[in-house]
């Protein structure tokens, strides 16, 4: 048994040691030149998985070295793809890329025809959509919090967000801009590293690693100036973990608070070791005149919360830490600057680790709607993480009376989904809803991410799952699916007309219907009025035309 525990041990400990091990994220022809060839597999006439090879094709791009005819080539199979998908304007802008590359000298007359093509028939700009303001006046020196909310102590959870007066169904309370964003692994092919734009069709790859992709030329010189320079490198590396969310996230803060601080390490812990963890109130704040030092200090105020969790695995989070630490200190130009200063580099290690424990918690998701294709309706799909230090002041419940929309301009809105009363809390759902499990699941499975069980009302009272709700009696589940039916029409052919009648009949019904906790139909109207919110105000992905071509 002892040497079980023992080769056990061993085991763990050079997983840990292999994971704090830099590894080289380079340029590779031969495998550019494969996902090439994947995606022309993927483009072929019996094929015609369009989308699925300019996947493939962006990441044969973020292989290819600068300047390499492998490179050309990938944009030239690119442009061929979107003429396919009669995407003209992209299909120009391709053509460009490829005549500003070593491109093969026979490809000239081809790149003419297509050209000659393309000019025929241009696209229509993309719309933007609808702008979401509060339902309420703003707070005096933060206007995008709504007036009507205070943050007070509370004994146990040391905080709490209530409100002075009643809230309706429907009411946007919070409109936050996140501090940062990062993609989800399968949306860096897919969008901008810095705008976070749909531009599948014309991204272009950074030249220092094979992970990040943006729209243009400017977008990828602010993401190098701003955070870039200190996480490119070692985003692959990260990512390929299985919990790779986190580490990502924090290499990525680490990379802003840097750069906010023009590399100068002394003043970010200056300003880190100025935080009062325990008396300074972010919601007092003048967020009107804060700049992003003074923003990201805020994110230190998140730690005291953070560190009532327990990561599942705290060696494995030491040795992300290391990764990240090493990265800095060895990659970058912080080596030349800051090699002999041990106080400061200790400090730093520590700020690493300290980042980690914080964005376990508050990195909150950013959604979009996608079509499933097996399903053939509208699901919200995570495109990636984002910080929000006034919305992470919000406590959990796994039946929460707030919802999160993310809007198309890249701000969050926090929209009440039923009637919540005078001096009453607002509460987020983390994700852990009562709706997908038995009650006898949900400690268990909030004991996996943390430390705590789960106290909240849906958790003490058992609050039934989806299977048990759907037989609750006296639902009209006909009109509920005629109006799930008109959603997804909406959405698809992007009517806001019709969406903002269902929004309405469903702000009217919730805000009528009395309130029982745990009822299918006030929880079932909920979803659509996110649904509804979601078409109206957030993103819906414009590649969704093109499902088919998956």
């Amino acid at each position: 048994m002892n040497r079980r525990k023992l080769k056990k041990e061993k085991t763990h400990g050079t997983q840990l040691f292999n994971a704090t091990r830099l590894s080289c994220d380079a340029k590779d022809v031969k495998k550019a030149a494969e996902l090439r060839a994947r995606g022309n597999a993927k483009y072929h006439p019996d094929e015609k998985r369009y989308m699925s090879a300019i996947v493939l094709y962006n990441e044969s791009l973020a292989y290819s070295p600068k300047g390499s005819e492998e490179r050309a080539k990938s944009y030239f199979d690119r442009a061929l793809t979107c003429l396919a998908l009669r995407r003209f304007n992209d299909c120009l802008r391709n053509i460009q890329l490829v005549r500003a590359t070593n491109h093969p000298a026979t490809q000239n007359l081809l790149l003419e025809g297509y050209e000659t093509v393309a000019k025929l028939f241009l696209d229509t700009t993309r719309t933007a959509g609808a702008e979401l303001q509060l339902s309420y006046p703003g707070h005096e020196h933060m206007t995008h919090v709504a007036n009507c909310l205070e943050l007070v102590r509370h004994e146990t959870l040391e905080k709490t967000v209530v409100t002075n007066r009643k809230l309706l169904a429907g009411d946007v309370v919070m409109i936050e801009r996140p501090i940062f964003v990062v993609l989800a692994k399968d949306q860096q092919c897919l969008r901008c590293a810095y705008c976070f734009g749909e531009y599948p069709f014309t991204l272009i790859p950074c030249e220092g690693c094979t992970w990040a992709m943006y729209c243009s030329e400017g977008c990828m010189m602010e993401a190098y100036h701003r955070f870039h320079r200190y996480e490119c490198g070692l985003i692959r590396q990260l990512s390929e973990d299985p919990d790779s969310r986190t580490g990502v996230t924090a290499l990525h803060t680490i990379a802003v608070a840097i750069s906010s601080f023009n590399s100068d390490l002394e003043a970010l812990i200056r300003n880190i070791e100025t935080v009062d963890k325990l008396n300074q109130n972010i919601w007092t704040m003048n967020w009107k005149t804060a700049t992003i030092k003074d923003v990201l200090a805020t994110m230190h105020l998140l730690m005291s919360d953070a560190q009532r969790f327990q990561y599942p695995d705290p060696k494995q989070q030491h040795a992300k830490a290391v990764l990240i630490y090493c990265h800095l200190m060895l990659r970058t130009d912080l080596k030349q600057r800051y090699t002999m200063n041990i106080p400061l580099l200790q400090k730093m290690l520590y700020l690493c680790y300290e980042y980690l424990n914080i964005l376990q918690y508050n990195a909150k998701s950013k959604s979009i709607l996608q079509y499933d294709l097996k399903e053939k309706v509208y699901v919200s799909k995570e495109f990636g993480v984002g910080c929000y230090p006034l919305i992470s002041m919000l406590n959990h419940s796994c039946n929460g009376n707030v919802m999160r929309i993310d809007m198309h301009d890249g701000r969050c809105a926090m929209v009440v989904t039923r009637p919540i009363a005078e001096g009453e809390q607002l509460l987020e759902c983390y994700g852990y809803q009562h709706l997908l499990r038995c009650r006898d699941e949900q400690p268990l499975r909030f004991l996996r991410n943390s430390s705590l069980d789960c106290w909240c009302e849906a958790s003490v009272r058992y609050f039934r799952s989806i299977g048990m709700l759907l037989k609750e009696v006296g639902f009209n589940t006909r009109d509920s699916a005629n109006d799930i039916r008109l959603m997804h029409t909406a959405i698809a052919d992007r009517d806001a007309k019709i969406a903002s009648m269902i929004l309405q009949k469903q702000q009217q019904r919730l805000n009528d219907t009395t309130r029982v906790l745990g009822n299918f139909e006030l929880i079932h109207r909920g979803l659509l009025l996110k649904h509804c919110y979601a078409m109206l105000y957030g993103d819906v992905m414009d590649t969704d035309q093109y499902t088919r071509f998956w």
